[in-house]
């Protein structure tokens, strides 16, 4: 076994700007404060792949774009992301066999709603050279 890696976090606020700016205008939650209000929310919530992005990019960050051949990423949507929301991207290693590829536990906090979504990624070993290594 070797040791574990932290990635360095990613704080992202989510205002209803960025919400708008990826998904575009309509008649959603993820656009219209009213219809989000019509469905129990407090305004406008964040598209599920705009809220998963970061995880990829933490990734990214930390192996380089290569990650991706023979990695993998597993998300977990576990609450709304809603505009103004500020939410950290974190993430470790797991425990793993050194003949494995690397495993990592990621997570997105927001202050106002605690854990808002999870993750798992890998990274096969001979990809895994980078600052986290």
């Amino acid at each position: 076994m070797r040791d574990a890696a932290t990635l360095e976090p990613l704080t992202i606020v989510f205002d209803a700007a960025l919400i708008r700016t990826y998904g575009g205008l309509g008649d959603n939650v993820h656009a219209d404060d009213a219809v989000a209000r019509e469905w129990g929310f407090p305004g406008i919530i964040s598209w599920g792949t705009l809220t998963a992005h970061p995880f990829a990019y933490l990734m990214e960050r930390a192996f380089g774009p290569h990650w991706l051949v023979g990695g993998s990423l597993d998300v977990r949507l576990r609450r709304a992301v809603c505009a103004g929301d500020r939410i950290e991207f974190s993430g470790h290693e797991s425990a793993a066999a050194d003949d494995e590829p690397r495993l990592f536990e990621l997570q997105a906090t927001s202050v106002q709603n605690g854990v808002v979504a999870t993750a798992r990624a890998t990274v096969r070993r001979d990809r895994a050279t980078s600052q986290t290594s």
